[in-house]
């Protein structure tokens, strides 16, 4: 054994311990990182479906809506303490709802003004509206390729889907 041989090993066996202490640790942040956006993801998708789940569920009550979407007959009992209710729009009930800016900036221009200038809900009713932004999260969903995923679950969430709602996923 020469010398040089000595310290050739020597120098590779540095080069690889520098690159392994060096390259692993940000393989594995790098790894974790993306781990964290898809739970984020994940996250978001979740809070949308029940944004629209709480905005149909507070419509309904508003606006006499019965569960297939058509308004209630007159003779229907209704709590006295909803007689004389102010009916806000959709525009109205998802801009009080903070999850919705984290959706609008995501949305496709068009189902963003079909939404804010109420033509859905003027035209077709609550169900019509909430449908484009429930085909619009579906849309955000596939792009994310988070389709087919196992959701995390909220205990006021766990198994809830689209699918009571007068449209289905």
């Amino acid at each position: 054994m020469n010398l040089t041989s000595i310290f050739t090993g020597i120098g590779a066996a540095l080069a690889v311990g520098l690159v392994q202490s060096v390259v692993g640790p940000l393989v594995e942040w790098y790894v974790e990182q993306k781990r964290n956006e898809r739970e984020r993801r994940r996250r978001l998708i979740q809070d949308w479906r029940e944004m629209i789940r709480d905005v149909w569920r507070n419509g309904r009550i508003m606006s006499r809506i019965d569960d297939e979407g058509h308004p209630q007959a007159e003779h229907a009992k209704i709590d006295s303490r909803y007689e004389e209710l102010y009916l806000p729009n959709l525009t109205w009930m998802l801009r009080a709802d903070e999850r919705y800016y984290s959706l609008r900036s995501r949305m496709r221009p068009s189902a963003r003004e079909e939404i804010e200038e109420d033509r859905a809900i003027r035209d077709t009713g609550l169900p019509q509206g909430l449908q484009i932004l429930s085909e619009e999260i579906d849309r955000i969903e596939s792009e994310w390729e988070l389709v087919g995923e196992e959701s995390p679950k909220s205990d006021e969430s766990s198994g809830w889907y689209l699918g009571w709602l007068p449209f289905g996923r």
